[in-house]
C-alpha cells in the first residue's frame, strides 16, 4: 500500500502543472486525494518529525484561527474554504517530503513543465493569429488572449508562476546550456504574458527579470546582452500587437492620468482604490478579527453595511489586494500570520544574497524566494487569497524552495 501511495503522489506532482490548465476541478481533486494519502502514509510510517518545523506549527495555528473566525460568521461561504484550506500546506509538505527522499526527479518535473509552457506559447499565438486555439476556443476578450483557459483570463498568471519556478530549478541542477535555455524561456514566456494583456502578471514579470539580471552569476557584458535581447523581443512584440500595446501601455497611462484627478493618492486605478478603501473600512469596524474569511463580497452587498462602501466600484468578490483582504476579512490577528510569512521569505532571500557561499549555489534560492514572494506580492492587484486555483499554483514553488534551502544547508556548506 505504501508503494502505491508513493507512486500516486509522485506522478500526481509530475502532472500537476498540466492539470492546472484544465480548470480548477481536476487539480483540486488530485491535490485533495494526495493530501489525504500523504497524511495516511506519514501516520503508517510514524514519520511525524516532518511536522516539527516551527513554521509548520505556525501554519497550523493559522488554520485553526481561520476555522474559528469563520464559524463566528455562521456562513458556509466562509466556513467551507477555512475548513479545507489545510490541503494546500499539506500538499506542499508532501512535495517537500518526496524531494527530500529523492523520490521526485526534478529534471523530469522541469521537462514536463517546460513542455507545458511551450504548448501554451504556441497555442496562445495560434489564438492570437486565428482567433481560436487548438481546441477551437475563441477569443473571450478582444484585447486579451486566454488560450486553454476559455473565459478565465488567467493565462499570464499561470505562465508567470510556472516559468518563475522553472528557471531556478534549471540552475539548481546546473543543466548544460542553462543560460541559453533561460534566455529562450524568458523570451517565449514574456511573449505569452504580454499576449494575455494581464497588467499584474506583466508587472511581476518585469520585477522577476530585473531580479534575474541583478543576481545571475554571469559577467556584466552577458547581462547587458540578455537585457538587450529581452527588451528587443518586447519592443518587437508591441510593434506587431496593437491590441496588447493599447491595453498594457496606453490604457494604463490613461487610467493613471484620469484617476489622479479624482484622488490625491492613487492605488493602481480608481476601481482598485475603491475595493481597497472599502476593505479598510471593514477592518476599522473590527480591527482584531475582520469580517471573516471570504466575506468581503457578502458584507459589501448587505444593505446594512452601506457605510463600508467607498467610491462607485466598492462591491466585488474580493478587495484585489492581499493586504487589504487580510485586514478586512481576518483582521490584525490574521495579518500577523501574513507578516510572519513575508518575514521568513525575506529572511531567506537576504541571507542568501549576502551569504559567503558560491553565487552559483545561492542563485536558485534567491530566485525561488522571488518566485514565492511575487506569488503573494502585496504591492500590486492580487486575486482572492481563498480561491482554490490561485492557492494551488501559488503554493507550488514553496516546497522546492524548502528543499533547495535544506539541501544547501545540509550538503553544500
Amino acid at each position: 500500500m505504501e508503494k502505491n501511495i508513493l507512486f500516486f503522489l509522485k506522478y500526481s506532482i509530475y502532472l500537476f502543472p498540466i492539470l492546472l490548465i484544465t480548470g480548477p476541478f481536476l487539480p483540486d481533486l488530485i491535490l485533495s486525494i494526495s493530501t489525504i494519502l500523504f497524511i495516511i502514509f506519514i501516520y503508517k510510517k510514524k514519520e511525524f518529525d516532518i511536522f516539527q518545523s516551527i513554521y509548520f506549527k505556525i501554519y497550523i495555528l493559522f488554520l485553526i484561527y481561520l476555522i474559528i473566525r469563520s464559524l463566528f460568521t455562521f456562513d458556509w461561504l466562509s466556513i467551507r474554504p477555512s475548513l479545507f484550506y489545510f490541503r494546500f500546506g499539506f500538499f506542499s509538505l508532501a512535495i517537500f517530503y518526496l524531494l527530500k527522499k529523492k523520490i521526485i526527479d526534478i529534471k523530469l518535473f522541469i521537462t514536463i513543465s517546460s513542455f507545458l509552457l511551450l504548448v501554451i506559447f504556441f497555442d496562445s499565438n495560434l489564438q492570437n493569429f486565428t482567433g481560436q486555439n487548438i481546441f477551437g476556443y475563441k477569443l473571450y476578450h478582444s484585447e486579451r488572449i486566454s488560450s486553454f483557459f476559455k473565459d478565465e483570463l488567467i493565462l499570464g498568471g499561470t505562465t508567470f508562476r510556472i516559468f518563475s519556478m522553472i528557471i531556478p530549478l534549471i540552475f539548481f541542477l546546473n543543466l548544460k546550456r542553462k543560460y541559453l535555455i533561460s534566455i529562450l524561456i524568458f523570451i517565449l514566456m514574456t511573449s505569452t504574458i504580454l499576449l494575455s494583456s494581464e497588467r499584474t502578471s506583466t508587472g511581476l514579470m518585469i520585477i522577476y527579470i530585473l531580479a534575474f539580471l541583478v543576481f545571475v552569476p554571469i559577467k556584466i557584458t552577458h547581462k547587458i546582452i540578455f537585457a538587450f535581447m529581452v527588451s528587443l523581443s518586447i519592443s518587437i512584440f508591441f510593434y506587431f500587437n496593437d491590441a496588447q500595446r493599447e491595453r498594457l501601455v496606453n490604457k494604463t497611462l490613461h487610467s493613471i492620468n484620469i484617476d489622479n484627478k479624482k484622488y490625491d493618492v492613487i492605488l493602481f486605478s480608481a476601481m482598485h482604490q475603491s475595493h481597497i478603501l472599502t476593505s479598510i473600512e471593514m477592518f476599522k469596524d473590527n480591527y482584531f478579527f475582520g469580517k471573516g474569511p471570504k466575506m468581503y463580497r457578502k458584507v459589501c452587498d448587505d444593505i446594512n453595511f452601506k457605510k463600508f462602501r467607498v467610491g462607485d466600484h466598492s462591491c466585488t468578490t474580493h478587495p484585489h489586494n492581499i493586504i487589504a483582504q487580510f485586514l478586512g476579512e481576518v483582521g490584525l490577528v490574521g495579518f500577523i500570520f501574513l507578516i510572519i510569512f513575508y518575514s521568513k521569505i525575506i529572511h531567506v532571500l537576504f541571507k542568501n544574497i549576502f551569504s559567503k557561499n558560491s553565487k552559483d549555489i545561492n542563485f536558485p534560492i534567491i530566485m525561488l524566494s522571488f518566485s514565492v514572494l511575487l506569488n503573494f506580492f502585496p504591492f500590486i492587484p492580487y486575486g482572492n487569497f481563498f480561491n482554490n486555483w490561485l492557492s494551488m499554483i501559488s503554493y507550488l514553488p514553496i516546497p522546492f524552495l524548502m528543499f533547495i534551502y535544506y539541501d544547501v544547508s545540509t550538503n553544500r556548506k
